[in-house]
């Protein structure tokens, strides 16, 4: 069978870290925490895990949210 060649496509995260969330949106770890806190984003945490991953879809609703004009 002879091997295909081909482009490989980038994916596009659907959850990001608190890390990543802070690149995102430039801005601190205290500052994702209070729209955790007043759940202005979802967020996901595993049982018996402290690592935190959000939803790259409510992070960007959030932002449109937040829109002035």
């Amino acid at each position: 069978m002879a091997r295909k060649h081909g482009m490989i496509v980038p994916v596009e995260k659907v959850y990001l870290s608190t890390s990543e969330v802070m690149k995102y949106l430039d801005c601190s770890e205290d500052f994702i925490r209070e729209l955790r806190d007043k759940a202005l984003i979802s967020f996901y945490r595993f049982e018996n895990s402290t690592k935190i991953w959000y939803e790259k879809a409510s992070i960007d609703k959030f932002i449109q949210k937040c829109k002035v004009i």
